[in-house]
């Protein structure tokens, strides 16, 4: 059994700019997202499909969660808050798939996090 790598492997480097394996994971997720976003949202209608009623089930438990815990309105935070839950989300899911790693199991992904936030 492969033990799994504590820090990101260097996949390459274009001059000083080194590329680990974390980013190319993160640059596939984002691109992920992005697509599946815009699928998503191309034809909303008032009679919901299966993945518009996820995304509303996202965007509701989203507000529910801000409107519990802060004491402003959660439409000034709903997009950010929303925008890390599906990126973490989907970031710790892609570590499911063989050959991925989790970006977020890297130092580095949490500490921009942290910075962001």
């Amino acid at each position: 059994m492969k033990t799994p790598e504590m820090f990101p492997v260097e996949i390459f480097s274009i001059g000083p700019i080194v590329i680990k394996n974390t980013v190319i994971v993160t640059w596939f997720v984002m691109a992920f997202i992005i697509v599946a976003s815009y699928f998503i949202t191309r034809r909303l209608s008032i009679k919901p499909g299966v993945f518009q009623e996820i995304f509303e089930a996202i965007i509701e438990s989203a507000e529910k969660t801000i409107k519990d815990t802060l004491p402003i309105s959660p439409w000034t935070v709903i997009p950010f808050i929303t925008t890390l839950w599906i990126f973490i989300g989907a970031s710790n899911l892609i570590g499911l798939i063989p050959g991925f790693m989790t970006p977020t199991s890297d130092i580095n992904t949490t500490f921009a996090f942290a910075i962001i936030s």
